[in-house]
């Protein structure tokens, strides 16, 4: 795992598929948003908006409404934000939403994500991981809904005739505080997954002043993970 300090504004979350197809998720989340769901006891849920990158042949109009069409089913409300120019092909960017939503703990959210709903965050309102230090925390953790990706999959192989695999997957995303405090916080390690199938976490505190973003770069030994159980967790933090 690598962390660089960035001057961003947003938390991103990155998916590359390290394939000839490439494919991005990019999502934006603050701190704050962590701060006010724990307080409103879930009450307050959060939608972010996310943009999904898809590879496309051309930018014609009928290019557009295929992967729109192909988007359906996938994700709620896909809607066509423009294109985006890369190294070696051009990108459809997709825009929908994802939720931050609360539970008691980890092993209390253990239901499939709605159709519509690709990825989703949770945080967990108790304190019910502790570090190596045995220090209580709450963790921030991703779920995938597994079938809308096979479907995503399928659809995308079938267009571009391109194998995708979730395993290939690299992962980032960046941490932003925008509190008027520090923001300290601790990252999976996810080289190793322990006899409960928790993601290690790392020694190191990371502190982030105000203003401060953090870039996190998982390895698609997370993905791989994230695939398999459906859930992992990316984030561990105590009070805000």
């Amino acid at each position: 795992m690598k962390l660089k300090n960035i001057t961003a504004t947003v938390l991103i979350l990155y998916f590359s598929f390290l394939t000839a197809c490439d494919l991005s998720f990019q999502s934006s989340i603050y701190t704050r948003d962590l701060s006010d769901i724990i307080e409103s006891d879930g009450k307050n849920v959060t939608e972010i908006p996310t943009q999904i990158l898809i590879p496309a042949l051309d930018k014609k109009k009928k290019t557009q409404t295929k992967i729109l069409k192909m988007m359906k089913g996938v994700v709620n409300d896909p809607v066509f934000k423009g294109w985006k120019e890369g190294d070696f092909e051009d990108f459809a960017i997709i825009e929908t939403k994802c939720k931050i939503n609360l539970v008691e703990n980890y092993e209390d959210e253990k239901g499939k994500l709605p159709l519509g709903e690709l990825l989703s965050f949770y945080v967990t309102k108790s304190k019910e991981f502790a570090d190596k230090k045995g220090n209580k925390l709450h963790s921030l953790f991703l779920k995938l809904n597994q079938d809308s990706f096979t479907n995503l999959q399928e659809k995308i192989e079938n267009e571009y005739l391109q194998e995708i695999d979730f395993s290939d997957v690299s992962i980032s995303f960046e941490v932003v505080n925008d509190l008027r405090k520090d923001f300290s916080f601790i990252l999976p390690n996810d080289c190793l997954v322990d006899s409960k199938g928790y993601l290690s976490v790392t020694e190191d505190v990371i502190r982030a002043e105000p203003r401060n973003n953090f870039t996190v770069e998982m390895t698609n030994v997370f993905s791989s993970y994230l695939k398999q159980n459906g859930k992992c967790r990316i984030l561990l933090f105590d009070g805000l």
